[in-house]
């Protein structure tokens, strides 16, 4: 998603949305009126960003892996540590409180580094990370683990997409987000299945093991093929603070955080909640995983064309009102222990719920364009930020019924759509008419 070697000359529209969203950050430094945080690839197409889209997918696909696929393997982790499956569950809110916190903080110490040195010495760590979750003697080692390979990951995934959004025209930018995206929803088609399948067969360590070498081809890949990119201009933390307090900004990160909140209080919790809803064990949660894989790597795809076409907006509404349904069809379904309706719960949850990702991004892009990577990493800070707060309501929840952490997830993406109904409405009224003082 991210470099192209060429630089593109097509000139940045203004995107689509009401003024109140697409106003430039006064607070930050400018470079001109068409300010792009990194170059630009030339060509009309994605044809030239071919390469470095999937390269930069292969970062994300390992990462996302390794962020989904301890669902799969919990209860084996838990037994191994001596801890209950709520406790593991902490392991996923760790990771997702040491992303959230610790992007912003690397994304300015960083900020002066080359892209392609940054993102081999984050998937580096991430790859040492894995190996010492896979090795851990106990929990506070494993916890220490999911840290440091949150901080790899915080480090990888926002200067990716930063790439991908300002190589990418216009017209294209929704696909090429979908394409970063896209390598976390195959994560779920390909590795968390196989991870769990090696943690079924083998042992939950060699799941780690598994990871890990997806991380090392990753880090392979990003120092082979992708292109040198500059670094973008430098910003400091007091000013990537005050953009996500900005009343355009803050709300659209809360959406975020709302919907990633309802996805991860399923996804850390997806054993119990597959075993309690259709007798699912082994290898047939490696199914209901890909089942729900392959339906998101759709959803990812077909979010980022939609939004291409009919704006951001309209798709986002969409993807949320779907994460609900299929959320209420999720706890209905296991509440009543229904084996193959889970499996079209979990479809229409990856092909609905998973359109929100790519267009959402691209919402957020056009409140300023010339601030991508600023906006991307406040963005996977709210991803992970839902996703610690998932881990800890979802396991707050399980002890009271596993059909309610489906419906818990419900109440949260519909809190998230209310936000953006509300959020559109502002946005919509007109502004006070100011009158002179000879009017008054």
């Amino acid at each position: 998603m991210r470099a192209s070697p060429e630089c593109l000359d097509a000139p940045m529209l203004a995107p689509a949305g009401p003024p109140a969203l697409n106003e430039p950050f006064p607070d930050m430094d400018q470079q001109g009126p068409q300010d792009a945080d990194l170059p630009r690839a030339s060509g009309s197409n994605l044809t030239s960003l071919r390469r470095p889209l999937i390269v930069l997918a292969i970062g994300t696909f390992a990462i996302g892996t390794d962020a989904f696929v301890i669902g799969g393997v919990l209860p084996a982790v838990a037994r191994s540590l001596g801890v209950s499956t709520s406790s593991a569950g902490l392991l996923v809110t760790a990771f997702a409180i040491a992303y959230a916190i610790g992007g912003p903080v690397l994304a300015v110490g960083a900020a002066r580094l080359p892209r392609r040195a940054l993102m081999v010495s984050a998937l580096a760590l991430f790859v040492a990370a894995n190996i010492l979750a896979a090795v851990a003697p106990g929990y506070v080692v494993m916890l220490i683990a999911r840290v440091l390979a949150a901080l790899g990951a915080a480090a990888f995934v926002p200067a990716a997409s930063a790439v991908a959004s300002s190589l990418a025209p216009t017209e294209y930018r929704g696909r090429a987000l979908g394409t970063v995206v896209a390598g976390m929803t195959v994560a779920q088609v390909v590795g968390v299945p196989f991870g769990a399948f090696v943690g079924a067969s083998l042992g939950w360590r060699y799941t780690f093991i598994f990871v890990a070498a997806l991380g090392a081809a990753a880090a392979l890949a990003v120092r082979l093929w992708l292109p040198h990119v500059q670094s973008p201009p430098a910003a400091r933390l007091s000013q990537r603070l005050g953009v996500a307090a900005r009343p355009s900004t803050w709300p659209l990160l809360l959406q975020t955080t709302l919907a990633m909140a309802a996805g991860f209080s399923v996804l850390t919790y997806i054993y119990p909640v597959l075993s309690r809803a259709g007798g699912y064990h082994g290898a047939m949660i490696s199914v209901a995983l890909l089942v729900f894989g392959v339906a998101s790597v759709g959803g990812s795809t077909l979010g980022g064309r939609l939004t291409d076409r009919f704006g951001a907006l309209p798709v986002v509404v969409a993807g949320l009102a779907a994460l609900t349904l299929a959320m209420l069809a999720m706890s209905a379904a296991t509440a009543l222990s229904a084996g193959w309706p889970i499996l079209i719960a979990l479809a229409a949850w990856g092909l609905g719920g998973w359109t929100f990702p790519p267009s959402q991004q691209h919402r957020l892009i056009g409140l300023a364009p010339d601030k991508a990577s600023v906006l991307l990493g406040l963005n996977s800070s709210a991803i992970y930020a839902g996703a610690a707060i998932g881990g800890v309501v979802g396991g707050l929840v399980l002890p009271a019924g596993t059909a309610l952490v489906p419906a818990t997830a419900a109440g949260l993406a519909a809190c998230a759509l209310i936000c953006v109904a509300v959020q559109h409405h502002v946005a919509q009224r007109p502004a006070p008419e100011v009158r002179s003082g000879t009017d008054l």
